[in-house]
């Protein structure tokens, strides 16, 4: 069943209070649709969670688009010091979601950020976009552990895949597994792609 935020973010108060030495938690967060679509109520319950500072597994299974800003993402780096697994998982298909009025707003620029901030990270599992044109940083990629990046059910974007991947390339360690949850159609093929030609890039480098 659906909830809404108000009856939800209490309830993630009480765990934080009573469970403040949580290392893995998964929840599963499906929420109705109510107000501004911009003003995503994840990102609410996402900083009552910050609370919880020893977490090494954090896996939120959400029903709406997810808004991340560099600034929320330094604010996880800062509160949870010890995160490996950081999952977002969704079941919609974002190809519905304009219908609703919304769409995904977590950038792909948002990659570089999460490792810089969050450096144990290991896995991460977020949809983003790719609706404006990709620049590598100029600044060498910081060093990162990660080896898996999950796009889970990542619109087609606006960016082609050469651009993608040279994007990619410039910003991933070495041989991170890329992944993405779409079944089938044209975000599968775009992305399942994208991942072969990064792997062959990095095996041609060796």
């Amino acid at each position: 069943m659906l909830g809404m935020p108000d009856e939800i973010i209490p309830m993630i108060r009480t765990l934080v209070e009573s469970q403040p030495l949580l290392k893995s938690l998964q929840l599963d967060l499906g929420l109705a649709p109510h107000g501004d679509p911009s003003d995503s109520p994840y990102s609410w319950i996402i900083r009552a969670l910050m609370g919880l500072q020893s977490l090494e597994t954090l896996k939120l299974h959400i029903s709406l688009p997810l808004y991340l800003s560099e600034s929320e993402v330094r604010e996880m780096g800062a509160s949870w010091p010890r995160m490996r697994i950081l999952e977002f998982w969704t079941t919609s298909y974002w190809m519905e979601i304009p219908r609703r009025g919304a769409a995904p707003q977590s950038d792909l620029s948002l990659v570089p950020c999460f490792l810089r901030e969050i450096p144990r990270l290991e896995e991460l599992h977020v949809s983003f976009r790719c609706n404006r044109p990709l620049q590598a940083p100029e600044e060498q990629p910081p060093a990162s552990v990660l080896r898996t990046l999950n796009f889970g059910r990542c619109p087609l974007p606006g960016a082609s895949r050469e651009e993608v991947v040279a994007y990619l390339a410039a910003v991933l360690p070495r041989d991170t597994n890329v992944q993405n949850q779409n079944l089938y159609g044209p975000s599968f093929d775009f992305w399942d792609k994208v991942a072969c030609d990064l792997n062959s890039m990095w095996k041609a480098a060796q």
